[in-house]
């Protein structure tokens, strides 16, 4: 047991950089842009607001977005150079064709990063100029001038600019030095270099800056995750204050399921009837087939509806205005229990059947073996042989069960914490995906897989102490 127990520890090192790495990749590629959630619910800058490119940007250094993904990158020729960051997605794709349609990095930078400032200029100076109709149109040219990386198009639209500007001095001046940097652009083209790839090393980057740190922060190696996007705080804070809630109810919900479904499916065994067996396992199959929202909604339907059953609060963990002064400690458990007992309940159902369903099924099997025959040849009674003897075996695969369903119910408690507004950490990480908070995510996510992969090492060790012959079975 020991060389199987230090071979799993040893095996904790590669499997938590493998961990890091792939909830870096993770997080890194959930869909939608999280500093538009932060910049818009955070610091409410519009969209719409003349620098919200320039906040974007200072925003994105700030958190190192800007930077690399990886120590390396595969790209072309043409992109080995395009380290800019870029505030619009959309920018980035017309900036990219344009270096693989030219191979020339300096000449499409000069003419695209120009029309940028173009763009910039006109928006600061719409705020004291309102723009006429002929110059709003004209400036909606310009814009989309960014948005297209199309030969004729800008050509055309290069055009009809000359024709609309002609009699305004500034667009006019604007327009000649866009055409004279386009007609550069042009005339030093290179498109062979779209065709050669390049392995591009990155001594900075996003990774190196969030598992190792920087000059001014500390990285995951050092325990740090980071602090959420949204709040400020530090992650770790932020689970130290959320995981008591699901540890307890995940902890409790299972000694609940476990002190039932034990003792109820070793009476069934006892009774040995058939009708008793359907009307089990026909309880059980339906237990554990009822999806959990489905269930929490019927609960909140059925006794938290005033046109119903009107006896245990819809949500939270106690009174929505907080507990009084006076109140005493016996009062704060009190009501305490009674808003968690709908949420215990969706937590317990379904690991009470599928545990009542596996004992039952451990100790039929048990009680077909020879040492139960040669028990009941000595004249036990089936209290003695099944209680004693079987149910003893049968503990073995239940403490397995016990270690699988541990770190499910903390990671799958999403559902039930966000339903019944409980503040544990299902409800976290609810919110932290819709929000894209990646610090608190990619935390989650690592101490979940953590959590599972102890409990595997738990597993071994109980198992071990229980029954001894599987140590010797380990080492042959």
């Amino acid at each position: 047991m020991k060389w199987n127990l230090r071979y799993r520890l040893l095996l904790l090192f590669p499997l938590c950089f493998f961990l890091v790495c792939f909830v870096f990749i993770i997080t890194r590629n959930v869909p939608g842009d999280v500093l538009d959630q932060m910049l818009m619910r955070g610091e409410g800058i519009s969209t719409t607001s003349v620098d919200y490119g320039q906040q974007k940007e200072k925003l994105a250094k700030r958190l190192n977005l800007d930077k690399p993904l990886f120590y390396f990158s595969v790209t072309t020729l043409a992109e080995c150079q395009s380290e800019k960051y870029f505030s619009s997605g959309e920018e980035e794709e017309t900036f990219l064709e344009l270096l693989n349609n030219s191979g020339s990095y300096t000449m499409v930078a000069d003419y695209f990063f120009f029309l940028q400032n173009v763009d910039q200029q006109l928006r600061t100076r719409s705020l004291n100029h309102p723009f006429t109709k002929s110059q709003l149109k004209a400036f909606d040219n310009i814009v989309s001038l960014k948005h297209n990386a199309d030969e004729n198009y800008i050509a055309q639209i290069i055009k009809q600019l000359q024709i609309q500007t002609q009699n305004d001095v500034f667009f006019k001046t604007l327009v000649a030095e866009i055409q004279q940097k386009w007609e550069a652009l042009n005339t030093n083209r290179k498109p062979w270099k779209s065709f050669v790839p390049v392995l591009n090393f990155h001594s900075v980057n996003q990774f190196h800056l969030w598992f190792f740190g920087g000059k001014d922060s500390k990285g995951v190696l050092s325990g740090n995750f980071g602090t959420s996007y949204f709040t400020g705080k530090p992650v770790l804070t932020i689970i130290k204050e959320k995981i008591g809630w699901s540890v307890t109810l995940s902890s409790l919900s299972i000694l609940i399921a476990y002190i039932i479904s034990i003792p109820l499916a070793t009476l069934v065994v006892y009774r040995n009837k058939k009708i008793v067996f359907s009307l089990f396992d026909y309880l059980t199959s339906i237990l554990y087939a009822i999806p959990v929202y489905l269930m929490g909604v019927m609960l909140l339907y059925l006794f938290s509806n005033p046109d119903v059953i009107n006896v245990f609060p819809s949500s939270g963990v106690g009174p929505l205005d907080g507990f009084g002064n006076n109140t005493s400690r016996f009062e704060k458990i009190a009501v305490t229990l009674q808003h968690l007992v709908l949420p215990l309940i969706c937590y317990t159902y379904a690991v009470f059947a599928f545990v009542a369903a596996a004992t039952r099924r451990y100790l039929i099997h048990e009680i077909k073996l020879p040492y139960v025959k040669t028990a009941y040849a000595k004249g036990l009674s089936s209290y003695a042989v099944i209680g004693k003897h079987a149910l003893k075996n049968a503990v073995l695969p239940l403490v397995i069960v016990f270690t699988n369903v541990f770190p499910a119910m903390i990671s799958g408690s999403v559902i039930i914490e966000t339903l019944f507004s409980i503040p544990g950490m299902g409800l976290e990480i609810f919110n932290a995906a819709v929000s894209r908070n990646y610090p608190v995510i990619a935390a989650v996510f690592f101490f979940t897989s953590m959590l599972t992969f102890s409990s595997f090492v738990l597993s071994d060790f109980l198992v071990s102490k229980l029954d001894p012959r599987t140590h010797s079975a380990s080492l042959s």
